[in-house]
């Protein structure tokens, strides 16, 4: 019975001594846990330093985009009066109207939006990709008539990189087209300087358009996507055209018609 009890009381403490060894480690304490922090977010800002890697960065930061708005056809917000200065009828009205990035653009035939973009780099070059994203959505429903304006003795700007152009269709309600630069496998820039890039549209069928206008770039080891201001363009069943100098005097006055796939001046 003796022998029987003591076997009962060493398996006990053997099962006792077992369990003891497989209990949870204790919690760290706060230091630990730092330390285990700071290592992960260091390993982060390595791994994010890679070349190919993805950065919502501000690339406004480095970057600025303009777009020339002189010299392009733009529906007017008012009604001209064709025997006056037609700049300062415009100056006339609601400040608002005289802003004319405001004023969607009318490609009849064909058109395009010029934008500039410069660096403010500190000291690194940025890399831009060849290729444009135009995103486009469509709207069928339009005016019958809208007068435009186009004035004319803006100037040069410099080397201009033409894209190719795109076709606005009402057909779809939005669709996507991709824009290549045949002429560079990418643009870079130093600090300071810009690359002025041409983008062309066609109208193919009346329409009122909301077009945006995407770019990928490669900025200190990093990549990401420029966005560049969006706009409205207008192809009309019909539109008259006043065509000023700088000045505002009014040079002529034409009238156009949409027939059989494209815009005819008509008398």
């Amino acid at each position: 019975m003796k022998t029987y009890a003591f076997r009962y009381i060493t398996i006990l403490v053997l099962l006792l001594l077992f369990a003891s060894s497989c209990a949870p480690l204790p919690t760290p304490s706060s230091p630990s846990s730092n330390s285990s922090s700071q290592s992960n977010s260091s390993s982060h800002s390595s791994s994010s330093s890679g070349n190919n890697s993805t950065t919502n960065s501000n690339w406004q930061e480095f970057l600025t985009i303009e777009p020339f708005v002189g010299c392009i056809e733009r529906v007017l917000p008012i009604a001209i009066d064709s025997s006056g200065n037609v700049e300062q009828q415009i100056e006339n009205t609601n400040p608002i109207a005289t802003v004319r990035e405001n004023w969607a653009i009318v490609p009849y035939n064909s058109g395009a939006l010029l934008f500039q973009l410069t660096s403010i780099s500190n000291g690194d070059w940025i890399q831009i990709n060849k290729s444009l994203v135009v995103d486009v959505s469509a709207n069928a429903n339009v005016p019958q008539h809208v007068d435009v304006l186009h004035s004319v003795g803006c100037g040069g700007v410099g080397q201009i990189r033409e894209f190719p152009s795109t076709n606005l269709r009402s057909d779809l309600n939005s669709f996507s087209q991709k824009s290549t630069f045949s002429g560079a496998d990418f643009f870079t820039l130093q600090p300071g300087e810009f690359e002025i890039f041409y983008v062309p549209f066609d109208c193919k069928a009346p329409g009122y358009y909301d077009i945006s206008v995407t770019v990928e770039y490669s900025y200190q080891g990093e990549n990401g996507v420029i966005e560049f201001p969006t706009f409205d363009a207008l192809c009309p069943q019909s539109f008259t055209v006043y065509t000023t100098e700088a000045g505002g005097d009014l040079l002529g006055v034409e009238n156009y018609n949409w027939k059989n796939g494209k815009y005819s001046q008509t008398p």
